[in-house]
Formats: C-alpha cells, structure tokens, sequence
C-alpha cells in the first residue's frame, strides 16, 4: 500500500490541474497514508475507505460545492468570487453557462461559414467530445423547435 501511495504521489505531482486541485489531492493522500499507518480496528479501515472513496471522487470530479454536475471543481468557483466580488456560486455558475452559450453561438456561427468540424475544433481550441456535446445541444434545440 505505500508503494501505491508513493505512485500516487507522483501522478499527483504530474498531473496537468492547478495547484489547488492538486493540494485536494495531496491533503486526501496524506489523511489515507495517516489512516494506513494507524489502522488497527475496523472502524480505522472504514476511515481508511472513506479518505479512498473522498480523493477518488475528486480525481473522478465529482467533488462539488452544491452537488452539481460540473466540469470544474469545488474551489474553483470560490476563486471566481474572490477575484470578482461574487459571494454566491450560482452567479459564477451563470456566468459559466454564459459562456457555454457565447461557445454554442460561435459553433453555429463557424458551421453556417462552411468550416469542418476539425477546423472549429482549432479554432475554439476545444475537444472533439466537446464539440460533439455543443453539437448535440444545437441539434437538441433545432429538434425542440420543429
């Protein structure tokens, strides 16, 4: 089990997140490693499970303020309200899904140019999964209107 921590440690380390995503996961691997070392009693490794279960469902991303299904983790929307004045999550919530709104336009917009799927995907610099689930919203919404 130590080597597996040590291992996680570094995927830790190397993985592509900000830091306080990264400090998440580090805080949950050393409660799990604290837990490791002292576990005696089965109540221990019911702590031991529960730190497990806590860092995989941040690294799975379903670690959210409110329980939401979001992209983006729980402390990232605390960032937003600091740097702007916001004290309540779901304005950062609106301004993101306006900005969801302003990426579906702009599909729109590069698809009645002409432009390939490839070339909108370099353009917005976004995922081919992503543009299949804006495609799919559009495609939703046409369907809704008809």
């Amino acid at each position: 089990m130590k080597t597996l921590v040590k291992k996680l440690r570094q995927d830790i380390d190397d993985l592509i997140a900000d830091s306080h995503f990264k400090s998440a996961c580090r805080l949950y691997l050393e409660r799990i490693e604290k837990e490791l070392g002292a576990a005696k009693s089965e109540d221990d490794y019911r702590k031991l499970f529960v730190n497990a279960l806590d860092i995989i469902t941040i690294l799975l991303g379903y670690h959210y303020e409110a329980g939401n299904t979001r992209t983006i983790t729980f402390y990232i929307p605390n960032i937003w309200n600091e740097s702007l004045g916001w004290y309540e999550a779901q304005k950062f919530y609106e301004f993101q899904d306006n900005l969801h709104e302003k990426r579906k336009d702009l599909v729109k917009q590069l698809k009645s140019e002409g432009h390939t799927n490839a070339a909108i995907m370099d353009i917005l610099n976004i995922s081919a999964y992503k543009l299949a689930q804006v495609l799919n919203t559009i495609k939703a919404e046409k369907n809704e209107q008809e």
